[in-house]
């Protein structure tokens, strides 16, 4: 699925990589549905969705289970403030 939601976004179809996330999150373990948000966050930031974006960062940066790598991702991101 990641590799998947990367090409989506690779080829500017996020449209369609947003719903895919959505509809498939809950098939994912807490681990997985984190790095799905960090994808999801890239792709609300591309729809210049920023304080949906912004929502999303500040709840994953509060998650304890969430990696450092993907804590970077987030907040290169440009939404976390």
């Amino acid at each position: 699925m990641k590799q998947d939601l990367d090409q989506k976004i690779i080829y500017s179809d996020f449209k369609k990589a947003l719903a895919s996330n959505n509809k498939n999150r809950e098939r994912f373990d807490n681990a997985e549905r984190n790095e799905l948000d960090v994808m999801k966050i890239k792709i609300l930031t591309e729809f210049a969705l920023y304080d949906e974006a912004f929502k999303l960062s500040q709840n994953l940066i509060g998650n304890s289970e969430i990696t450092a790598e993907q804590q970077g991702a987030v907040k290169n991101s440009k939404v976390v403030f």
